[in-house]
């Protein structure tokens, strides 16, 4: 039977009420225990009388439902107050960046999307996470956002983001998101306190402390638990069905039901946020962030308690609509992956001259240009002059290596090289803006553009990248790599001048690198960012 417009409206208009209803209960049940618990402790007459600890006038059973309505109203309104900000914020959602060719064509898309939909007006925003997922939130004042991970957006083409935005945006015409937004405002944070409990729970058990077992913790886990139920509970209403009705009218949407399947494909294959701490707000997802065996099942009681439909099916509907089978499917995303840009080995910046530059009164080299630009010691005001020549410059008055810096392009800033003092450039690098040296090679990242620098896949490696990452992997292999580098501050913050701190990238990643922990900047030395992309793509099997 075909879902009409006038269905969606009724199943919203009494899902919404059935979630105050489902509050007040639970507070009507808490209220009605704590007066009985507390007239028993304080007034014994009533169980010498007869009545029982559970016995209430009807003017005391009035009272309780008075209160219990005061209760509810009031965590309604705060829960209803600034919840898509609430829920962006819980999981550090961001606005595009309109410097981002990633971030531009994703909101480029969304506004495509909302235009198909009747003009409906819907933000976007990126989560910065290498996980793929995506996801929407709705509020009572027609607010509606739709959201990506850095990773879906790198590993998606447009056809595939326009399928997976498409989707969303069902979701919210359908009143699903809205729907869903309340549920998980309202309840879904139980499920974040209950995994704290049971985490407390453990750690007691492996430590023989009692911490664990505090009563108090044992009082919260059991009314969490019962909030969380009701949170479930509210999956009876928002069926496992709402799914394949936002997947068939994203097809109506976008009219490309394999890019669809393309791109739960991809989805289903590749870790999707388990563990980031946003899990309790999972039926907001395209896809389930945690694994559940339950949503590969098809059962009543997945239907009943699981959120999202199992994926293979959902993948079968789609695939059926185009007459292909998984393999062929396979096949197809190899296809419409973009390929990467070719990149050959870089030439020496001046090969043809050599220069010499003073360090404590004495003259040293001679160096190319690069090797040159390289040395720790170099500043702005070192005094510097060609091979065979007597002329001596300052190095930023040296017309020669400056004009070289002109190459790379890029708008010029006021934040000095930490290498070689010269003004960075704003560039974009794998898409994403960060800031270059067009002299020494070198890059200053945001720490919160490297979720989008890791995942994509824009640029190629030099031959002699690749032997430097094999040597570092044969190093690691040998065990021959300290296991911890020695953590020195030697170059100053391009943005506020306090020392840099060198370390590893990470443990599991041991490039070295410069970080500010103040301004949450990371400095790359010539060749060291793109030895961690092909590091971390080599591990993980996504070298294409």
């Amino acid at each position: 039977m075909p879902f009409t417009f006038i269905e969606i409206e009724s199943r919203k208009n009494k899902t919404i009420p059935a979630l105050f209803i489902f509050l007040v209960g639970f507070y009507f049940l808490g209220f009605y225990i704590l007066a009985a618990l507390i007239r028993g402790y304080f007034f014994l007459s009533a169980f010498v009388s007869g009545r029982g600890f559970f016995y209430f006038t009807v003017e005391e059973f009035v009272y309780i439902l008075l209160a219990s309505l005061a209760a509810a109203g009031l965590q309604w309104y705060f829960t209803a107050y600034a919840m898509v900000d609430r829920l962006i914020e819980t999981m550090e959602a961001s606005v595009p960046d309109k410097q981002d060719s990633y971030h531009q064509m994703f909101s480029n898309v969304v506004e495509e999307v909302g235009v198909a939909t009747g003009g409906r007006n819907i933000e976007a925003v990126v989560l910065p996470t290498v996980a793929l997922n995506a996801f929407s939130v709705s509020d009572f004042n027609g607010r509606c956002c739709i959201g990506v991970t850095e990773g879906l957006l790198a590993r998606l083409n447009r056809a595939q983001l326009e399928a997976v935005v498409g989707h969303e945006a069902a979701h919210i015409v359908a009143g699903d998101t809205l729907i869903k937004t309340v549920s998980v405002s309202l309840f879904g944070i139980y499920g974040a306190i209950l995994r704290g409990c049971a985490k407390s729970f453990e750690q007691s058990g492996v430590s023989g402390k009692r911490g664990g077992g505090h009563p108090l913790i044992i009082l919260i886990y059991a009314v969490s638990l019962i909030l969380y139920g009701i949170c479930k509970l509210v999956s009876m209403f928002i069926s496992r069905e709402c799914e394949y009705r936002a997947d068939a009218t994203a097809v109506r949407l976008v009219r490309d039901p394999l890019s669809l399947a393309q791109a739960l494909y991809t989805i289903g294959r590749k870790w999707r946020g388990g563990g980031m701490g946003y899990e309790y707000l999972e039926s907001l997802f395209i896809s389930n962030p945690n694994y559940s065996a339950l949503d590969e099942e098809e059962t009543v009681i997945a239907d009943l308690f699981s959120t999202h439909p199992p994926l293979r099916k959902r993948i079968q509907a789609l695939t059926g609509m185009v007459h292909i089978d998984e393999g062929v499917l396979e096949r197809e995303i190899d296809k419409a992956r973009k390929p990467r840009s070719p990149l050959q080995e870089a030439p020496p910046l001046i090969p043809e001259t050599l220069w010499y530059a003073i360090h404590n009164g004495q003259w040293q080299g001679p160096y190319p240009a690069a090797e040159l630009l390289q040395l720790p010691w170099l500043v702005q005001d070192t005094f510097i002059r060609k091979e065979g020549s007597q002329k001596t410059a300052l190095l930023y008055e040296e017309r020669e290596i400056l004009d070289a810096a002109a190459v790379d392009g890029g708008s010029s800033t006021d934040m000095p090289c930490p290498r070689c003092r010269q003004a960075l450039h704003r560039v974009t690098y794998e898409g994403a803006p960060v800031y270059h040296c067009a002299l020494c090679k070198g890059y200053l990242t945001p720490q919160e553009k490297m979720p989008a620098i890791i995942m994509r896949q824009d640029q190629g490696y030099s031959d002699n990248l690749i032997r430097q990452a094999a040597k570092l992997q044969e190093m690691l292999a040998r065990g021959r790599f300290p296991d911890k580098l020695k953590v020195i501050y030697e170059l100053p913050c391009p943005k506020c001048a306090v020392k840099m701190m060198r370390s590893f990238y990470n443990l599991a990643y041991p490039v070295e690198v410069d970080k500010c922990m103040r301004c949450n900047l990371i400095w790359f030395d010539r060749d060291e960012l793109e030895l961690l992309q092909y590091l971390i793509e080599k591990v993980t099997g996504q070298i294409v």
